[in-house]
């Protein structure tokens, strides 16, 4: 269980958390704050969330059986034909 995975829960609560207090605090005016707030938080996590780098390595067909092996891979990992 990475650190990752114990933080977004907990920085989504805390969102939550001062979206619902600018509603309190600040009145019809928080509700835009809190949702341009909320609109802020969503861009920036869907921005290190889904980014353009892939951390999977890079994947090849086998000529001969099709199945998915690594770049580096000589030979298949399922019909043990060169690559």
């Amino acid at each position: 269980m990475g650190l990752a995975s114990v933080l977004k829960p907990l920085a989504a609560i805390g969102c939550f958390v001062v979206a619902f207090a600018m509603v309190i605090l600040l009145g019809p005016p928080g509700i835009v704050a809190a949702a341009v707030f909320g609109a802020v938080v969503w861009a920036v996590w869907r921005a290190t969330t889904y980014s353009s780098e892939s951390t999977t390595p890079e994947r090849t067909n086998c000529p001969s059986c099709g199945a998915r092996n690594d770049v580096s891979a000589e030979v298949c990992g399922y019909c043990g034909d060169p690559l």
